[in-house]
């Protein structure tokens, strides 16, 4: 559901497993969200609209999700609500893959995907709320990524102004898949400083780009639920 509110469309192919395709759209969905506060009482939000959503991991960790909302009200407080969860497993570090670029890949030691999509607020007088938000700018996706220093490609990428797609796909026991996809992507930003003993290690950052065709990020999700905003 996170997903698909933060991309704008899903589209569901197969049958156990299922591939959900999660692409940005034009028109982004919103949300009612309840936030549970204690054990004592909750609130609840309306008409949520993802503003921005990270996604990150890290050697050692579970691979983490956050997001900021933008809400136009919200219900009074009341009484905490009973919970219910989902049976979707988590992602974890070393479930990754390498991340491929330019006909090369990598070993990853962290990565942030972000997704920006420049929501605005729309106040007007005679009225305490916003309007619905609405997209003022160029929205972006970018992946900022920690590798050890293996060569010089990446650096030459940036140089060049190498445009290619950059993936990373996530495999569970299961055979469950997680993937990114940035389209087009190319080097904004590189850094391999010598500032301390060890490996030497490499920063970048990685911005998607539409092309006319795709969009400039992908997610795809393979599991056995049906459904690509349930679980």
């Amino acid at each position: 559901m996170i997903l698909k509110a933060a991309l704008g469309a899903a589209a569901t192919t197969g049958a156990g497993p299922y591939l959900h395709t999660y692409t940005a759209a034009t028109d982004l969905p919103s949300l009612s969200v309840i936030q549970q506060r204690g054990t004592g009482s909750s609130e609840k939000f309306l008409g949520c609209m993802i503003s921005t959503l990270t996604i990150s991991g890290a050697a050692g960790e579970e691979v983490m999700m956050s997001v900021e909302f933008i809400a136009q009200d919200a219900d009074a407080r009341t009484s905490a609500v009973s919970s219910s969860f989902g049976t979707g497993r988590q992602v974890f570090h070393y479930e990754a893959g390498s991340l491929s670029f330019g006909g090369n890949t990598y070993k990853v030691k962290s990565f942030e995907l972000t997704v920006d999509n420049k929501l605005e607020r729309r106040q007007v007088l005679g009225q305490k709320t916003t309007l619905e938000p609405v997209i003022s700018d160029v929205r972006e996706a970018m992946l900022n990524l920690t590798l050890e220093m293996e060569d010089n490609n990446l650096y030459t990428a940036q140089l060049n102004d190498t445009t290619s797609d950059a993936v990373i796909h996530f495999t569970n026991s299961d055979s469950d898949v997680f993937s990114i996809y940035l389209n087009a992507a190319y080097v904004t930003d590189y850094s391999d400083p010598i500032n301390t003993f060890g490996a030497i290690e490499r920063t970048l950052t990685l911005m998607g780009e539409s092309d006319g065709t795709d969009e400039a990020i992908k997610i795809e999700v393979s599991n056995q639920q049906s459904s690509a905003v349930a679980n």
